[in-house]
């Protein structure tokens, strides 16, 4: 019987076309850490910055004030 065949195919595309949606999105999302990456392997300004935000370091004699909004 076709219907049966044709109901599976239907399925079988949009699940294609999910898992396209999901491959463009872990391409995006590479691209991303990959420019990161390469800023963290070449600029220390960076390196800094994100040491300060993530974890709150300091450098010696440095004294850090935090202020609420």
């Amino acid at each position: 019987m076709v219907l049966p065949e044709y109901s599976k195919y239907l399925r079988a595309k949009a699940d294609l076309g999910k898992t396209e949606a999901l491959l463009l999105e872990a391409r995006e999302d590479h691209e991303h850490l990959a420019s990161e990456i390469a800023l963290l392997e070449s600029d220390p300004y960076t390196v800094e910055r994100i040491a300060r935000e993530k974890f709150n370091w300091r450098r010696v004699g440095e004294e850090v004030y935090e202020f609420e909004n």
